[in-house]
Order: C-alpha cells, then structure tokens, then sequence
C-alpha cells in the first residue's frame, strides 16, 4: 500500500485524481467518528462529504505529511460539530432519529440493532472509543491518541463502555 504521504506528494504535485486514494483509505473511519457525534446517518453523511472537501482544499497546509489520519479525524470532528450546530436550531437532540443496523441483505438484525442502539446511546466519549475500538479496528493506545486522552483514560473509558454495553444487552435479552 503506498505511504498517505506519497499519495499527498502526488495530489499536491497536480495528480489530482489520486486524492480518491485516500478518500477509499479513510471513508469508514470518517463516517463512523462523524456517526458518533451526530447519531444520523444522513447527517453522518454529510459530515463525511463535507470533511474530505474540507481536506482537499486545505491539503496544501498540512506540515507533516505523516499526521494525516489524525488532521483528517480533526476535520471529521469539526464538521460534525458545525452541522450539529446547525441541527440545533432546527431540531432538539431528542428527535433525531435512531441509527438503522442492516445486515447483508439490507435487513435489520435485532441483535446488531440492539447493540448499535445500546452503543448510541452510550456518552460520547464512551461511544467514540468504542467506534474506533471495536469497529475501526484500531489499538487503545491508537483510539486515545486520535481522541486526545492519555491511554490509562481511554483504557477506563472502554472498560466503563463495555460493562454498560454488557448489562444493557443482558436486561434486552430478559425481556
């Protein structure tokens, strides 16, 4: 795989077209940050679109070419934030929508529906680790660099997620 930093040599060079390279690279990654923090998949959309714009044209400014992922995740964060802004003053947090869970054949699957919603609902910081944990695939020591905490709070933090997660689903499943 070539290096994030050739790719950008490349787009910075006027091979424009390379820069899908790193939209494909990152695009889950960017969805699921911006999903945690604006809990719609619509709007997580947006976030997504709105944040590889916002790189690309801003590109040119990023000194270490290396530090990439973490200033597209910044970007990810701000976006996020700017529409959740904008939501405010149309909706209240309480209306927007629950996150749809499909599986393969587009059907919602109660237990993935379940766990997505129990996850949704954790508090951000929890869900944010989570997210970058479990379905980003990344380390703890990845998941607490990208979020800014040192990794002993991170490390809290998903342990704290994980019971949580655990005795929603458990009293889901007595019911």
């Amino acid at each position: 795989m070539i290096k994030d930093s050739d790719v950008i040599k490349s787009v910075l060079s006027g091979q424009t077209e390379t820069f899908s390279e790193l939209v494909e690279r990152y695009e889950n990654l960017v969805r699921m940050v911006c999903l945690g923090i604006l809990k719609n998949i619509h709007h997580a959309d947006d976030a997504t679109q709105d944040t590889f714009i916002t790189a690309y044209k801003n590109l040119g400014s990023l000194k270490n070419l290396d530090a990439f992922k973490s200033w597209l995740l910044k970007i990810a964060k701000n976006c996020s934030i700017e529409i959740l802004k904008k939501q405010k003053h149309q909706v209240s947090l309480e209306q927007i929508e629950d996150i749809p869970a499909h599986n393969r054949n587009g059907q919602l699957d109660q237990d993935n529906a379940q766990l997505l919603n129990s996850i949704m609902k954790l508090p951000a910081s929890q869900r944010d680790l989570i997210t970058l944990r479990y379905f980003d695939g990344h380390s703890v020591d990845d998941a607490a660099r990208i979020t800014c905490r040192p990794v002993g709070s991170a490390t809290s933090l998903l342990s704290r997620a994980r019971k949580t997660l655990a005795k929603r689903l458990t009293s889901l499943r007595a019911e």
